[in-house]
This record gives C-alpha cells, structure tokens and sequence, in this order.
C-alpha cells in the first residue's frame, strides 16, 4: 500500500494542472516534483518561517525567530500582534483540535492508497488552515487540492485559509518578515466534483510514483 501526504498531493496536483510561477514559468517539472520527493528535508527561509509563525501563534508567543541550516527568520516590529488582532476580527473562537490528524484509505485503480492530513484547526464542521504568503494570489487556494482533500478526510463541510501576507528583507541567510495584510478565503464540499477531482488526483500520483519507480519513497 503507498502512504502518502496531503502536503505531497498539492504538489502532484501544481504540477498536474501546470501551476506557473509569477514570471509566467513553470512552477514544477517532473524532475524538479522527483527531487522534492526523494531528497532529504528541503528547508527554504520561506518554509522556516511559516512553520515558526505557526507555533508562535498557537503558543502565544512575542516573537519569531529560528534557525536551521544556517538560515535564520524573524519577525520585525509588530508582526505577531497584527496577525493576532486580525485573527481577533475573525472571531473564530477556540478550535476543538489543535494540529489535528488523521488518515483515510482510498481506492486507485486495483490498489490502495492511504493519505495523511493534519489541519491547523479543527472544530466542529470546518477547519481552518494557516497560510503565508509574500504574493498573494487567490486563485492558488481555489485550484489547489489541499482543502479538498482536508475536507474528505476529516469529514467537516468547509475549510477556511487564514493568509498571512508580508515583505521579507533579506541580507545573506537572515531574512526579516514584516507583516502587510491578512485574507480569508472560505471554500466548502461539493461531494460530487470533489470526489473526481480526489480520483484524478491520486490517479495521477499513482501514475507518476510508479512510471518513476518511486515507490520506495510512499511505503514507509
């Protein structure tokens, strides 16, 4: 049986639907999705950061910093406390989970999948998924896959993408965030074209992981 991600599927499913890059390239080859996937843990300032972000704002926290590989993040000025103040005009209330997670076992072809999902919020019939962003588009949430699937998985009729947006100042490996904005983006199951979406999808990774002899990488 493979065993993989909802995090890996969006990145089948850029590549599958040619997701481009703001300069208009695209934004994943196969070679590039295969490096992803085979390659040690990637780590990017980008990566650091929204990882940080979201521990410091479910641990209450003062500031953001980290590093790793050499690479270190942090948060200029009053990042954290617009962010929480955004989230305060939300009214989103206390989540009954925290990271949660959870599995489900899908038919592809003759075989199974089992794909793994860990929202940042749950509650009682949607979830609510923290994102940050440097451009925002979007259009990268609607066609993404990442709710879709969330939302099969742990059963709930909406997911709602909480967006920070920010300007990064960069000298050598230290990277400074400075908050810009917030967004919502609300989006809700449609059983019938999710569920052929979810099929395509994971027949497409079914596909790839096998034509590339992948395997090995989605049976642990």
């Amino acid at each position: 049986m493979l065993k993989i991600s909802v995090t890996q599927l969006e990145q089948f499913s850029k590549l599958e639907r040619g997701a481009t890059s703001f300069d208009g390239s695209p934004l994943l080859t196969d070679e590039k999705l295969i490096e992803i996937l085979t390659a040690p843990r990637l780590v990017n300032h980008y990566m650091l950061f929204g990882s940080a972000l979201h521990s410091a704002l479910e641990n209450g926290v003062e500031c953001v910093q980290a590093k790793e590989d050499n690479i270190i993040v942090q948060t200029s000025g009053d990042y954290l406390k617009s962010a929480r103040d955004y989230l305060k005009t939300l009214n989103t209330g206390i989540p009954l989970l925290r990271e949660y997670k959870m599995r489900k076992v899908y038919c592809v072809y003759n075989d199974v999948m089992q794909v793994t999902g860990k929202c940042d919020a749950y509650y009682y019939d949607y979830l609510i998924e923290y994102k940050t962003t440097g451009r925002y588009n979007i259009e990268n949430y609607h066609t993404g896959m990442q709710h879709v699937f969330y939302m099969d998985i742990f059963d709930c009729n909406a997911c709602r993408y909480i967006v920070f947006e920010h300007n990064v100042k960069s000298k050598e490996n230290e990277h400074t965030f400075e908050y810009k904005t917030g967004h919502v983006i609300d989006t809700y199951r449609q059983a019938k074209y999710d569920k052929q979406r979810i099929n395509s999808l994971l027949e497409y990774a079914y596909d790839f992981i096998y034509y590339y002899k992948l395997t090995e990488h989605f049976t642990h």
